[in-house]
């Protein structure tokens, strides 16, 4: 008998030894958690799609920010809310809860839709910022599976979308719960005490934190999500409840065998540790590093509410697109109903996607940014975080975007290139007899190239003709292709806005009405004047160095020189006042990367005929 206890307790120490060894499981360090690689399938998936579904769908007012909304003093959504279902001491937020009932939810239907649309991974909001979780929670009595539809909804999306051989994110924005997303208002629930696990308000937020902490556990341990996405809200945790969810997460890599990725905003993560994500807005160009950004199917909406407007499929389309080629992901939200159904409006869009997809996502899944990202006249935003595109003057007037598979560049057209185009931000290093470029759902199509300059010859087909839609795919096979240099990202531009002139030059501002006009240097015609520009080099090297200046009936003779190196330039004159020449003049070198001071000088002090505009000098690196 003696024999067989102490085998029990044997057996007992080592599970009491585990589970003590499990709870003080030693977590990763911030640097070993900034190495962590970005999976492959991530990189190569591109499109994925998620859905704001919650209790705040049931009002269908104003936005998914409702219930922050309904207890802000003098709000319009407090005022609406009291007119329509009574005082908010008698009807709370959480009375919404048994009117959510998702009687028309199909979590296949959602699944093949999603598929459908050529998302790559998929998912659900697994909790908001009302504390309302969407699984069958332990942790969290507020949530679907005991109370409003009393189903698993986190639990059966991630059923049917692995179904369909797709990854699963699943999405958190608690912790902004934690950070006052629901005003205190005395005599309401939110001050009730009772309701504080709800309404995120905790008499010692230790319990509040380890709350977030446990609610993230359960996720990962019931559903394994591939993905995890958070919101804003993550400033609100401290740094160590942080790093304990990134060690626990990524540290199940190895028992589950793949490999997993969070998504984060701005710095609240940091660098390293997961995926940059912009909501609503974009990387501004080409970047090293892979980053997401999450649009929505009603713009700046999240969530289904009355009147709301869906945006068209091809500006959607174009934004993959755009993500796409700055080396972007594009997560896309869905505003479905609190029945559980999504508008057919929704379903025409994904539809749409998936349709072009299926013919041109060879130019979208598993690509990788080309050395710039596209050209034309939307190239870049404005207002630098939010996508906003502007006017800028480009030469073609067609906009497209790159990518690439190896040596194959796809140019992306948004415009229909009837008429033909030529790229202006290719250069032809070379061809061979296999050579080609190929119209995706089409065939080939004739080209040529002229001094470097690739042209796509007009089109034997009409637009109305060709199945494709919005935006058309240009193969380019078995070139060898180079970047202009001057659109690259390190190209140095000295102008009117960053020179220090001396002398009797002066600087005069653009004139609004006057299209394309900028600020330029002008009034330099005293030859021992000279123009300073103080330039931060990135990259050692050789530089090509293209220069506009106007110069009249006579060249002039300038030198461009850095300190180690110089050139020498001869304008190209024009016997009109003021118009000025776009020219490439040769190489400068910068022999290491810093701060240098670049001067700009006349070298025939005695034929000096004088420069009406220096408008801009740029010099781009050489590789």
């Amino acid at each position: 008998m003696r024999k067989y206890f102490l085998i029990i307790m044997s057996i007992a120490s080592v599970f009491f030894v585990n589970a003590q060894n499990e709870s003080n499981k030693p977590e990763m360090s911030w640097e070993t958690l900034s190495q962590h690689e970005v999976p492959d399938w991530f990189k190569d998936a591109k499109f994925g799609i998620y859905a704001h579904l919650g209790v705040y769908c049931v009002p269908a007012h104003e936005n998914e920010w409702y219930p922050r909304y309904m207890y802000t003093k003098d709000h319009p959504v407090q005022k609406y809310h009291e007119e329509t279902y009574g005082p908010i001491s008698e009807f709370s937020y959480h009375d919404f809860i048994p009117q959510f009932k998702l009687e028309k939810f199909n979590a296949k239907e959602w699944a093949d839709l999603y598929k459908r649309s050529g998302a790559k991974f998929a998912g659900p909001v697994a909790e908001h910022h009302d504390g309302f979780s969407m699984w069958d929670s332990k942790v969290n009595r507020w949530n679907a599976k005991d109370m409003g539809p009393q189903r698993d909804v986190v639990g059966e999306l991630v059923k049917a979308i692995r179904k369909n051989d797709m990854k699963v994110i699943t999405s958190f924005h608690h912790g902004f719960n934690l950070e006052g997303y629901y005003p205190t208002m005395e005599g309401m629930a939110t001050a009730d005490p009772k309701y504080g696990d709800l309404y995120g308000k905790f008499e010692n937020m230790e319990d509040g934190y380890n709350r977030w902490f446990q609610k993230l556990k359960e996720v990962i341990d019931n559903y394994q999500p591939d993905q995890i996405w958070f919101d804003w809200g993550l400033r609100a945790i401290p740094m160590e409840y942080r790093q304990k969810f990134a060690s626990y997460y990524y540290s199940k890599e190895k028992e589950w065998n793949k490999k997993v990725i969070i998504t984060r905003k701005l710095d609240q993560l940091p660098d390293g540790v997961g995926v940059l994500d912009f909501e609503g807005g974009s990387a501004r160009d080409v970047t090293p590093f892979i980053w997401q950004t999450d649009q929505s199917t009603g713009g700046h909406i999240w969530s289904w509410r009355d009147g709301i407007k869906i945006r068209s499929p091809r500006s959607v389309l174009h934004e993959l697109i755009s993500v796409v080629s700055k080396n972007g992901v594009m997560l896309l939200n869905v505003c479905p109903k609190a029945d559980g159904t999504i508008s057919d409006d929704q379903k025409e869009m994904l539809y749409h996607m998936g349709d072009w997809l299926k013919i041109n996502g060879d130019a979208i899944y598993s690509s990788r940014p080309w050395r710039v990202s596209g050209e034309g006249p939307s190239m870049y935003g404005n207002r630098g975080y939010y996508m906003d595109y502007s006017t800028a003057p480009q030469k073609n007037s067609i906009n497209i975007r790159y990518t690439k598979k190896g040596n194959t560049v796809y140019a992306i057209c948004l415009d229909w290139p009837e008429k033909g185009l030529t790229f202006d931000k290719i250069q032809v290093k070379g061809k061979t007899d296999k050579s080609k470029i190929t119209l995706l759902g089409y065939g080939e199509v004739p080209f040529h190239v002229d001094n470097e300059s690739l042209t796509i010859e007009a089109l034997s087909i009409k637009k109305e003709d060709f199945e494709v839609k919005d935006a058309y795919v240009f193969k380019i096979e078995d070139f060898n292709l180079e970047a202009d240099p001057f659109s690259k990202l390190e190209v140095i531009t000295l102008n009117a806005r960053n020179a220090t002139p001396t002398g009797q030059i002066v600087v005069r501002p653009k004139n609004e009405k006057i299209k394309d006009e900028r600020d330029y240097l002008y009034q330099w015609a005293n030859p021992s004047d000279k123009v300073y520009w103080l330039v931060n080099v990135k990259e050692a090297g050789e530089y090509q160095v293209r220069a506009e200046i106007a110069t009249r009936f006579k060249a002039a003779r300038m030198i461009l020189s850095n300190g180690e190196d110089q050139l020498k330039m001869v304008t190209e004159p024009r016997d009109k006042y003021g118009e000025s020449v776009l020219k490439d003049y040769g190489i400068i070198r910068f022999n290491k990367t810093g701060l240098y001071q670049m001067e700009l000088k006349i070298e025939d002090l005695n034929d000096f005929p004088g420069v009406q505009a220096l408008k801009e000098i740029e010099l781009a690196p050489v590789k």
